[in-house]
């Protein structure tokens, strides 16, 4: 690798904004067929150092060659004639149109030199996905499939449009450790046919799984520039921060307490139909009453949820006893909670968590709701809705707060029951 051509030269590439030097005479190259990682901790200047090379930031100094010709990029258009893609970290996608329309966007087949020719966009689609092993479905609409599936749509755009350079702005950010793992392969899979990319990260495992060789920035400027192969965490979080990271914190052994909150035999159906059951979750006090409602949610397993999909006004009516910070009782609260699908990447549906409350849950769940709604900074549980079920129903239970309710709620189908005592 290390006698491989340069594709890539960034020589002394310096951006200034108000205050902020993002970038301070940085060097930077990239070799054909490798993996090149740029790597540093949120705000050195990775992603403006390629925005730059993209076209989309003008630099205050410096120079760019490809191939070894001096260029000057003052937009994405001459990026891309120059052979450069880039996968943005938030897709630059249209959800409602399909896969094929996304990627054949601005070049596409034409019939009669006005309309859109929807079958040779199809099938120019299908031939390059499966040129370079990139499984999707170009008739598939972009708000129909999965995370994953989108950056490989991003991807096949920048290759459609001829790219031999690819930058990836932090890939995995929004992938699951599977769709982390398939991307890897894909990455394999490109620079073996002969394609060069730079991988902008600040994961160190990852780092050391897929590149060849690492940059590392700090505050803008280049601290070193290493092979992959002999390095460690511990030496590459040394040259992100400037000191020494403990990587591994040591903490005493957990004390868990009687259970706050308690799932059983819960049974949903979620978007795409496969049935989930659940065995039953506790959650010790000091979880509840420290921690605030997403993180309680988070905390719950994958089919435990806050509201449905398809029945968007699941009701929690909680009656009772004194609360810790405040009744249970006479007044209702309504509390809009906005539901995401992690592997859709984006709100699914709104429900409506709605009680008989005047503060729901506050003391345990450290969220004070109030009338007319709740803020969805401390409420936004990350979980997929479920859609309407059927079977036997669950029993939620908050031991200590007092009270019980006759259900989970009308939304979800009666399927569960909430109980606070």
């Amino acid at each position: 690798m290390s006698d491989a051509p340069v594709v890539l030269e960034l020589r002394g590439i310096t951006k200034v904004f108000p205050g902020v030097i993002a970038n301070d005479g940085v060097d930077f190259d990239l070799r054909d067929g490798e993996v090149h990682a740029l790597l540093g901790e949120n705000g050195a200047g990775k992603s403006t150092l390629m925005n730059v090379l993209y076209g989309l930031y003008s630099p205050d100094a410096g120079e760019i060659a490809v191939d070894g010709e001096p260029v000057r990029m003052s937009s994405p258009r001459e990026a891309i004639d120059r052979g450069i893609g880039m996968v943005h970290q938030h897709f630059m996608l249209i959800p409602v149109m399909t896969v094929a329309e996304n990627i054949v966007l601005a070049v596409e087949p034409k019939q009669a030199g006005v309309f859109l020719d929807t079958r040779e966009a199809e099938r120019r689609v299908r031939e390059i996905s499966e040129r370079y092993g990139l499984a999707v479905d170009p008739r598939a609409k972009v708000e129909d499939i999965t995370v994953g599936q989108q950056q490989r749509v991003e991807i096949l755009k920048a290759l459609y449009r001829g790219a031999e350079i690819l930058v990836l702005d932090e890939p995995t950010a929004v992938l699951t450790p599977l769709e982390a793992r398939e991307l890897f392969e894909i990455i394999r899979s490109l620079t073996a046919q002969g394609k060069a990319i730079v991988f902008i990260t600040h994961k160190l495992n990852e780092v050391l799984e897929i590149a060849d060789r690492i940059t590392v920035l700090r505050r803008g400027k280049v601290v070193e520039t290493l092979p992959a192969a002999g390095a460690t965490e511990d030496g590459l979080a040394r040259l992100m921060v400037g000191r020494d990271v403990l990587l591994e914190v040591e903490k005493s052994e957990s004390q868990p307490r009687e259970p706050l909150l308690q799932v059983e035999g819960l049974r949903v159906l979620d978007d795409r139909g496969p049935e989930h059951i659940g065995a039953g979750v506790d959650l010790p006090g000091p979880v509840l009453r420290e921690r605030p409602v997403a993180e309680v949610a988070e905390a719950l397993p994958h089919h435990v949820v806050l509201g449905a999909q398809h029945h968007e006004h699941p009701a929690l009516h909680p009656v009772g006893r004194q609360g810790r910070q405040g009744s249970l009782g006479a007044r209702g609260v309504e509390a809009p909670v906005e539901h995401h699908d992690a592997a859709r990447g984006g709100p699914i549906g709104q429900g409506r968590l709605q009680g008989e409350a005047d503060h729901l849950l506050g003391g345990a769940l450290g969220v004070v709701t109030r009338l007319g709604g709740v803020d969805h900074a401390t409420a936004r549980p990350d979980r997929r809705a479920a859609g309407a079920g059927s079977g036997p129903s669950g029993a939620l239970r908050l031991p200590g707060l007092g009270a019980t309710t006759p259900h989970l709620g009308a939304g979800l189908g009666g399927l569960g029951a909430l109980a606070l005592g």
